[in-house]
């Protein structure tokens, strides 16, 4: 939820506005999306879509192979004809 509050153009500030507005602990908000835990998951995941070849979203990895929806919708007619 907070990547793609992110992704939306909200920051920190305008985060912990939201959560303040929906009843959330701001203090745990703040730890669970900005700690060094979180921040180590997002560099390995990023790390994992670069070894991958990920160039978009959404992107499927398939037999280890990056694809795009088109790509998965062919290789699963072709391959499950």
């Amino acid at each position: 939820v907070v990547h793609a509050l992110f992704n939306a153009g909200l920051r920190p500030a305008n985060v912990r506005d939201l959560a303040r507005r929906f009843g959330m602990d701001e203090r745990q908000l703040a730890e669970c999306s900005m700690g060094r835990d979180v921040q180590a998951l997002v560099d390995a995941d990023i790390a994992e879509g670069k070894r991958q070849q990920v160039r978009g979203t959404p992107t499927f990895v398939v037999d280890g192979q990056a694809m795009y929806i088109d790509g998965v919708q062919n290789y699963l007619e072709s391959r499950f004809k």
